[in-house]
C-alpha cells in the first residue's frame, strides 16, 4: 500500500536520507582501520625488538656456557673465587684480618663511596683501606691479601712515607682502593639454568 503511493520523487529523496544515514551510520572512509594498522606495526616492532634484545642474551649465554665447557675444571676452579654471596662486609673482614696479621696499624677501613662497575656476570664491590707500617708489614699485608680463596685486587694505590727521609723502619702511610668481586644474579640464573 505504501509502495503504491511512492513516487520517483519520493522514491529517489528516501533513497537520499537512507544514504545519508547510512553514511553518518556505518561508513569507514579506512582512518580507524588505519590507525590501528599503525598501532599494530608499532607493537610488532616492540615485540622484534624484544626478541632480539633476548637473542642477544641467549646468544651471551650460550657463549658463556661453551666456554665453560671448554674450560671445564679451570672454569670451575676459577668461578669459585667470585662467590655469588660475597659482598663489602666480608671483603672488610678479610682486609682486617690480613692488616692485623702483618701488624700494620689500621688508620681507615670503609666501604668506598661510589658503586662498583657491574658487569654481565660479575660485580665490583670497593673498600678504602688506610693503614700505617713499615715497607715490610704493608707487603706482607698485600701478600697475605693473594692467599686468599676470593678474588681481590687494588684499583688505585698510593704510598708515602710519613716524616721525610726513608730509613728501612720508616712508617709508610698506605692508602688503597680495593676491588672484590661477586657473580652476578644473571650468571647465577645463567649457570643453573
Amino acid at each position: 500500500m505504501f509502495l503504491n503511493n511512492l513516487t520517483a520523487g519520493k522514491a529517489f529523496i528516501m533513497g537520499l536520507i537512507l544514504t545519508f544515514v547510512y553514511y553518518l551510520a556505518f561508513f569507514d572512509d579506512g582512518s580507524k582501520l588505519t590507525a590501528q594498522i599503525t598501532s599494530q606495526n608499532q607493537q610488532i616492532s616492540e615485540i622484534e625488538k624484544k626478541i632480539v634484545e633476548k637473542k642477544k642474551e641467549i646468544q651471551a649465554f650460550e657463549t658463556f656456557k661453551q666456554a665453560k665447557t671448554e674450560l671445564g675444571a679451570r672454569f670451575d676452579q676459577l668461578i669459585k673465587y667470585i662467590p655469588e654471596d660475597f659482598n663489602s662486609n666480608e671483603e672488610t673482614r678479610i682486609l682486617v684480618r690480613e692488616a692485623r696479621a702483618s701488624g700494620a696499624n689500621i688508620v681507615e677501613i670503609k666501604k668506598n663511596s661510589s658503586a662498583g662497575q657491574t658487569f654481565k656476570f660479575y660485580e665490583e664491590i670497593l673498600v678504602d683501606v688506610k693503614l700505617e707500617g713499615n715497607y715490610s708489614q704493608i707487603i706482607l699485608f698485600l701478600s697475605n691479601l693473594t692467599k686468599q680463596d676470593k678474588v681481590i685486587a687494588i684499583q688505585k694505590m698510593e704510598m708515602k712515607s710519613k716524616r721525610d727521609g726513608v730509613s728501612a723502619d720508616s712508617t709508610i702511610i698506605f692508602s688503597a682502593v680495593f676491588v672484590g668481586y661477586k657473580q652476578t644474579q644473571s650468571s647465577n640464573k645463567g649457570e643453573k639454568g
